[in-house]
């Protein structure tokens, strides 16, 4: 397989569920690393410098959360977690330990390929030097310089409501938690909350001319956070 092609890791200590995502993906051709713990899992990572990681949640000894943590310590690549359905509270949690993206297990190859295609996309857009950028006709964003058009007129925010913005563009597809963007906005997030979060999400909106019912950039996630990806045109009047 060229070199080229991206390298995935996949930390799991199910056997079976390991056989499957690797030959799925090696046949999508990435080039693709299996570890059956989160030690070992670890030692691939620090050894491989992957591109992307699956993560399985549930493992004996370290699990996906303490894993979770040590590579975010080194590294902002795309980490997915694995996880059964329902399980909520391990989606929250991850969340806000910087986790990329989650996937129930179970799910169609094809819609975790999809999300994987993804994810390495918006990472390399991160990472890569540029100048600004237009997400469709009408939104343009220039993130060295710190300026927002709309309809190519200036969008003026206040610091705060930059800081958040910038968290949701860099974060494109990605759910930013209250927590997230707590700690991207406030220099002090422990004296502000959620509440603080929604009112400065809404002057950002107001200022997109993005409606919170029927929003073309910035995306409520119930109880969760927020989502900046360009979507539909509104129905706006």
């Amino acid at each position: 397989m060229p070199n080229s092609s991206p390298k995935i890791l996949i930390i799991d200590d199910d056997p079976h569920i390991v056989g499957v995502l690797s030959v799925t993906l090696e046949d999508a051709k990435f080039n693709v690393t299996a570890a059956h713990s989160g030690k070992e899992g670890l030692r691939a990572a620090y050894d491989q410098h992957p591109d992307l990681v699956l993560l399985d949640i549930m493992m004996p000894g370290m699990d996906g959360f303490e894993v979770l943590d040590h590579l975010r310590a080194v590294t902002d690549i795309p980490i997915i977690m694995l996880t059964a359905m329902g399980q909520d509270q391990n989606r929250i949690r991850g969340m806000d330990k910087g986790a990329t993206d989650f996937i129930s297990k179970g799910t169609n190859m094809d819609v975790l390929i999809a999300h994987i295609q993804n994810r390495l996309r918006t990472y390399e857009r991160k990472r890569t030097p540029q100048g600004p950028r237009r997400y469709d006709g009408q939104l343009e964003v220039d993130v060295p310089r710190r300026r927002v058009r709309l309809d190519d007129k200036p969008v003026n925010l206040t610091p705060l409501q930059w800081k958040l913005f910038k968290y949701l563009v860099e974060n494109e597809g990605r759910i930013a938690s209250y927590q997230n963007l707590l700690n991207a906005g406030w220099d002090n997030p422990e004296f502000a909350d959620p509440r603080a979060v929604k009112v400065q999400i809404s002057g950002l909106r107001e200022k997109l001319n993005d409606d919170a019912r029927d929003s073309r950039y910035i995306h409520t996630i119930r109880e969760e956070g927020y989502l900046f990806e360009v979507r539909k045109e509104p129905n706006r009047l």
